[in-house]
Parts: C-alpha cells; structure tokens; sequence
C-alpha cells in the first residue's frame, strides 16, 4: 500500500510517501480482524506458499483452516515492518526525496514508529479495532505498544515468547551482531548498495545471524539434536558448525545488513517499564484488551522468569491475564514451530471466549 501522507517519526525525522507491503488471509467480517506482528528476521508472508518458494509463511504452522488460526473464522494482516528489506520502505529502498537510497542514512526507528504505522494502514484499510493482535519476539513487544498506544483499538493481546525491556546480555548479543557486520571494510559504512558489494559483506551477516541464532535455541535441544556428533565420519567438522554456516548462509540471500542494525537497535531501546507508570494513569480506564502471555521453559533469550516479570505488571492494570509457560525444549525458536500444548492454549484463547476472564498468576 502506499501512503501519500509523510510519517514523522519519535526522532523528529519524517518518510516521504513510502510504500508498506503486506498480506492478508481469509474473509473481512464485522469483529474478525487479527494483526499477525513478526519478529526480527521475518516478514509479511506468515502463511501458504509462493509458487517460486517451496518453504511456506513463518507461521504456518497456526495459520490456516483447521488450525489455530482458521482463516475461515477470521481475517488477518501482516506486514513488511517500517525499516525491514522486503518490499517496505526501509534502507534498501529508493528516498523519494532525494531519489537516493536510503542506506545508513535511514532515520532511527522505535516500537513506537512501528506501531504507528500499523495502525495507518488499519485506518487506511478501514479496520477500527481488532480482534486480536498476536506477537512472538519482537512481535510480542509490538503487540505491548499496541495496549500501550492504543488500548481502545484491540480487544485481545497475545504476547509469546517476548519481553517488557531487554536485559544487558541481550543488548550485548545485538550489538556483537552489529559489530560483526560493520567489522567488514567492504560494508563500507552502510553503502555497499553503490559498489555492488552484496556478496562481499555475506559472510558478516552470516556471522550476525550465526550467533544470533544459537541465541535461539536451548542448550537441551542442541544437546539431543547435535550432541558432539561429526558431520560425517572421520570428517573434522562437527555436525552444529555445518548446521549454523548453512543458517547464515541462506540468510545474506534474504536480509538486510542495514535493516538488521536497524531492527536490533528496535530491540535496545524498547523499554515498556519506563512507560509503564504514565501509561497506568492516563490509559488505565480505556483498558479493555484481555492479555495471554506465553513463555517457553527452555528459552534462554527471553526466559520464562522475564514472562513472569511482565504478567505481574500487567496485572496491577487488569484482571484479564493469562498465562502459560510451556515445557518445550526448542528454546526461544519454539513460538515458530509445533508443539500440541503450545497449539492448544493459543487455539483455546483465540477461539473460546468462556476462557478470556480467567486470572493465571504465577
């Protein structure tokens, strides 16, 4: 969709005219509409697949009929976020006004930006509030600055795998990740986009998406999945070397040294605490949306003691949490993928209203 009306943004800066891809499933009905909010490294295609593309959405594993989304009850969005790589305005797309590339002189982005934008192409699809918005990782902070932002435009927030603010280790992770990148003379401070330089600066976000990546999975899992295991017999390379190369391999393919520094620094600066106490007495009266909150046991990146920490904050401003702490051992990577008791408690919140009231503490 394009926007004709410029965004100004929390820094002061403003996007001229810029364009926001996104997708939409199902059939818009009154009081059906779910807003799917992606994490870091994902995008708008959260289901089904491209005839080019033999892997499916990212979260096509709960989208679809018969799942715990069912695109036959409901209809749902998702978008390319402001300052991502895949179609929406965002460092590797044209300033139109200047006709430059954007690069590293894209202007500072914050959750809040990006929920500001959201909510832009809701009014401009003409969807005044929404059943449910739904989040993992990053994702879940977005659905939090929703309830902040706008509590009267959403009626359930699902949060999964998430945080209220990250703490100093994960701030340390991101910012290893971004030095790897800059680390590459040929990133050229952000302008390898004029030399041509895609494939010379492939093996620094490899690198960033390596270690973020072994960030995502529990040692348990890597324990049974890999153990101290050779990729082949005799051979000196351990089978999780080859796992991890192969994950940043594929992914300079499909993402964006700038959109990367730009979505980590989202993740920085997301504080829901240092807003929390003006929120509660500005909003507290709006507050409608009913909240579920997932954690995953195993999941060292976001653990389930930080979930823990956020329900009890929630609390203090509504009676309508609840919250889960699966036992999965994929680790923080498990709000993506199958697992029978994750599956039955987001399918029983989104589709049985008799359980929404219900109070889980912990």
């Amino acid at each position: 969709m394009c926007f004709n009306q410029n965004l100004i943004l929390i820094s002061g800066k403003t996007i001229y005219k810029y364009n926001i891809i996104y997708e939409n499933y199902g059939i818009i009905k009154y009081n059906n509409v779910i807003l799917i909010c992606h994490a870091l490294a994902s995008n708008h295609h959260a289901a089904g697949f491209y005839p080019e593309d033999p892997k499916p959405g990212w979260w096509n594993v709960h989208i679809g009929y018969k799942k715990s989304i069912n695109t036959n009850n409901y209809f749902l969005i998702t978008l390319n976020n402001l300052g991502g790589c895949h179609g929406s305005i965002g460092p590797n797309i044209i300033n139109k006004k200047n006709n430059n590339i954007w690069g590293p002189n894209f202007p500072i982005i914050t959750l809040n930006d990006l929920i500001k934008n959201q909510s832009k192409l809701a009014y401009n699809l003409g969807i005044l509030k929404f059943l449910n918005i739904i989040g993992g990782s990053l994702g879940g902070m977005q659905v939090l600055e929703w309830s902040n932002k706008f509590p009267t435009k959403i009626y359930n927030a699902i949060i999964i795998a998430s945080t209220n603010k990250l703490n100093s280790q994960n701030i340390a992770f991101n910012e290893l990740a971004r030095q790897s990148i800059k680390f590459n003379l040929n990133f050229k401070k952000g302008w390898f986009y004029s030399y041509n330089l895609y494939k010379n600066i492939s093996k620094y976000i490899n690198l960033a998406r390596m270690l973020g990546h072994l960030t995502y999975l529990s040692e348990i899992y890597l324990t049974i999945t890999f153990n101290r295991n050779l990729y082949k017999k005799f051979f000196k390379n351990f089978k999780i070397k080859s796992y991890l190369i192969n994950k940043g391999y594929n992914f300079y393919h499909y993402f964006d040294s700038n959109s990367y520094i730009i979505m980590t620094k989202i993740l920085d600066f997301f504080n829901y605490i240092k807003k929390f106490n003006l929120f509660i007495y500005k909003t507290i009266k709006f507050i409608q949306c009913r909240f579920l909150i997932i954690s995953f046991i195993n999941d060292c990146r976001f653990s389930y003691k930080r979930s823990k920490k956020l329900v009890n904050i929630l609390l203090t401003i509504s009676n309508r949490v609840r919250y889960f702490n699966v036992n999965f051992n994929k680790g923080h990577d498990g709000f993506l993928l199958f697992n029978m008791n994750y599956i039955s408690i987001l399918y029983g919140f989104i589709n049985y209203k008799k359980n929404y009231c219900y109070i889980i503490t912990p």
